[in-house]
């Protein structure tokens, strides 16, 4: 026990920190690159990961089959069995590189349809999108042993590895365009790092991890049986995931062109960089739950649920109050008045970055259970509801419309799907008072948006007019929403329990 929090508090810092600076870096690398090479580019830059995440569909969800496969023969030491499956791996992976390559070769000819309103020659896109069919097809051949890593609650590894590797990446690609304004010099630089990165990664789990070098047997058919039935599920799972997440930019390109998809990639990637704070902290605790799930009471599993659910809606609904008061301020100062969205369609984001994220516990919990199975139809619906309701409403609404397709269709299905499925399978029990609880933290939420959004508009009115100014007033919210917020569940038993966690943590310090 103590050495699974131990191991995920060095996880989550570690991330947490790396993810910070690399964050930093980013935004210069962003801002830099809409100065050289325009809005344009950056819708480019979006629509084609866009692309690409489509081609991942090919990956089937093997990795987090495996991952789950790997948690038992990992904390009994089986190194017999955790050869069998990284040598399954290792074969399904390299097939999986031929398969992206294939069909991403045959998606060549229609790419331009999807990028509309630019200046772009077809030739010039057909060069940027193979190089990231080539970053992609590169990316599988050796990135298969970070799994072991991961599995093993080794994370911080990967993340510090990750984290000089992004530094690297982000200032040569950083150099590159502002010396030559050249985007495919960009993405050669992308391609060389990936593979430098792999190959390190795959030299700490040689390491780590020496007698993966010696025969493996055949995999167990058992053990395949069920990895082969874990990918099934998956792989719906993944349509959902891919659909749902990475058509956005596609469609509003289409439906509004490749400009404004450029704009919404920039407010994107800064939720996006809020968002992975979060994600992080419940990525490095996956593992820990999947240890925990196999050898823990039902009692203490209700009651670790619940504290994380605390944690989840807090880290959460602070972010998203602080989103909504200075994404566009920040857009504005860093990247220029002609990179600005209107307010009602930030406000619809963040709604839509609320419920994503606040999904992330549950989403945990059933993952870290190898629940894959039960809702893997769920995906399917969910991804015909977000196409359907998304193109119909981008008609009529544009980007609005687009990511209200993405809220109806998050809501109605593995929003409501998952926690049914988690409460039956780990808890044996109904999950009506989680949807409760759930909106008794959206009222919070409001209540202390509200309350913030009048005291900033009414009371003090801050104006920055440069970065400095910017983090003083950010940092001035962040702290006003955190106290608010606190008032608001400081009777909670979860509240107690974290307060008594930290006291604990600072006396023994």
């Amino acid at each position: 026990m103590a050495f699974r929090k131990k191991q995920t508090i060095k996880n989550i810092t570690v991330a947490f920190f790396s993810n910070i600076l690399i964050y930093v870096l980013s935004l210069f690398t962003s801002r830099i690159i809409k100065e050289k090479l325009g809005l344009d580019i950056l819708g480019l830059n979006g629509v084609l990961a866009n692309v690409i995440s489509i081609l991942s569909l090919t990956e089937l969800g093997v990795g987090g089959a495996i991952t789950f496969a790997l948690y038992e023969p990992l904390a009994h030491q089986n190194k017999e069995l955790i050869k069998s499956i990284m040598a399954f791996y290792k074969r399904t992976y390299r097939i999986i590189a031929l398969l992206v390559a294939v069909i991403g070769l045959f998606l060549l000819p229609v790419i331009p349809l999807f990028i509309k309103g630019s200046l772009f020659s077809k030739k010039y896109l057909f060069i940027v999108y193979l190089l990231f069919l080539m970053n992609s097809v590169l990316s599988y051949l050796l990135i298969y042993k970070r799994t072991l890593i991961v599995a093993d609650q080794r994370n911080y590894i990967v993340t510090t590895v990750t984290l000089f590797y992004t530094y690297a990446l982000k200032i040569f690609q950083l150099v590159a365009v502002y010396f030559t304004s050249n985007y495919i010099l960009f993405l050669l630089i992308q391609i060389i790092c990936t593979l430098i990165y792999n190959l390190i990664i795959s030299f700490i789990c040689d390491k780590l991890y020496p007698f993966l070098k010696a025969p493996s047997k055949k995999l167990d058919q058992e053990y395949y049986q069920i990895i082969i039935k874990k990918i099934k599920a998956l792989f719906f799972h993944s349509i959902g995931s891919v659909i749902v997440l990475g058509t956005d930019n596609i469609l509003i390109s289409y439906f509004c062109g490749i400009t404004e998809a450029g704009r919404y990639t920039t407010y994107l990637s800064i939720i996006n960089m809020i968002g992975t704070i979060i994600i992080l902290v419940f990525d490095n605790l996956r593992d820990t739950l999947g240890n925990f799930l196999v050898t823990e009471t039902k009692e203490r599993k209700r009651h670790l649920f619940h504290n994380l659910v605390f944690m989840n809606q807090t880290l959460v609904s602070i972010f998203s109050i602080c989103l909504v008061l200075l994404l566009t301020p920040f857009i504005q100062i860093w990247f220029g008045q002609d990179t600005v969205l209107p307010n009602y369609i930030v406000i619809i984001m963040i709604f839509c970055f609320y419920i994503q994220k606040n999904m992330l516990c549950v989403g945990s919990m059933k993952t870290a259970a190898g629940l894959f199975e039960q809702d893997k139809f769920v995906p399917i619906y969910e991804s015909c509801v977000n196409l359907v309701a998304s193109i119909l409403l981008a008609k009529k609404f544009g980007i609005v419309g687009i990511v209200l397709g993405t809220i109806i269709s998050t809501l109605s299905g593995p929003f409501l799907f998952q926690a049914i499925i988690v409460f039956k399978n780990i808890f044996n029990e109904n999950p009506i008072k989680y949807f409760i609880t759930f909106g008794t933290y959206f009222f919070r939420f409001v209540f202390v948006l509200l309350i913030t959004k009048y005291f900033f508009n009414h009371v003090i009115k801050f104006v920055p007019t440069n970065i400095l100014n910017f983090f003083v007033e950010a940092v001035f919210i962040f702290i006003f929403v955190s106290i608010l917020w606190f008032f608001t569940v400081f009777w909670k038993q979860e509240f107690k329990y974290f307060i008594v966690m930290i006291k604990n943590r600072i006396v023994k310090k």
